[in-house]
């Protein structure tokens, strides 16, 4: 189960996702995604050669449990949930399980970096200030308005081939949820619903309120669409502006800014 370099993000709303009934298991499952392979590779596991897809691992149950300081049964529950809920499927063979974690590119979208064997952590650190670098100067000639900022909530998906794509700045996993909310309940997932959404978004993020915890709790209530909440309604927001609330409802729910950043872990 070695890892080798590089770095995954996590969102910091994995800790609160409701398929997890404490932070112990959050914290399992990011380090199942911390060991996943990101791009095909073989390996020597158990005196096997294995051969695994990005976003996949090989683990004995046994020895998880040992790394994660917990008992057999306990990982066991868990991988039921996780498969209950979508988030990994499993392939057993004389012992050995092959982990797929689902939606890993969605995880990993700014992650995969691509880095070669020989590359330094110099030169990537090199090469990330560059990247910064034409970031913000791609945000200056765009005049660093906030309309600027607000567009790139929709960035990724505009650029996604999937037909309900994931806004950039939201948990897939909330996302993945907000559409089962709306298939559940026979609500389309058709282009137009997606655009309503988006523009949703974009006019809040306009005013300072980022899209992730809108999306989480929207997801968490069993919606089909999001809305505006009254933590947005009763808080100036940080143009100094209240929103208005007509046609539309919600509640209260945790800090806004928290909960869609997303944080690398260093090698």
């Amino acid at each position: 189960m070695s890892t080798d370099g590089g770095y995954v993000q996590i969102y910091r709303s994995l800790l609160d996702h409701h398929a997890f009934r404490n932070q112990a298991e959050a914290m399992a499952f990011a380090a199942l995604i911390l060991r996943a392979s990101w791009r095909p590779s073989q390996l020597r596991y158990k005196g096997r050669s294995i051969s695994l897809q990005r976003g996949q691992l090989a683990v004995s149950i046994r020895d998880l449990a040992n790394d994660l300081d917990r008992d057999k049964a306990w990982i066991e529950r868990l991988f039921a949930r996780l498969k209950r809920e979508t988030m990994i499927s499993t392939v057993v063979e004389t012992g050995i399980t092959v982990v797929t974690i689902c939606n890993y590119d969605e995880y990993q979208r700014f992650s995969d970096v691509r880095e070669t064997v020989s590359e330094t952590r110099a030169e990537t650190a090199v090469r990330q200030a560059r990247d910064s670098g034409e970031t913000q100067n791609n945000e200056g000639n765009e005049g660093n308005t906030s309309e600027a900022k607000a567009s790139s909530v929709a960035k990724r998906a505009r650029s996604s081939s999937h037909p309900f794509p994931c806004p950039e700045g939201v948990d897939p996993i909330d996302w993945d949820a907000l559409k089962a909310n709306r298939q559940q309940k026979r609500a389309a997932l058709s282009e137009g619903a997606h655009r309503q959404i988006m523009q949703k978004l974009d006019r809040w993020a306009r005013d300072g309120w980022p899209p992730g915890p809108i999306v989480a709790h929207a997801a968490e209530r069993g919606w089909t669409t999001v809305f505006e909440t009254d933590q947005m309604k009763a808080r100036p927001n940080a143009t100094g502006n209240r929103h208005s609330t007509s046609g539309q409802h919600g509640s209260g729910f945790r800090d806004p800014v928290l909960s869609d950043l997303a944080y690398g872990v260093g090698s």
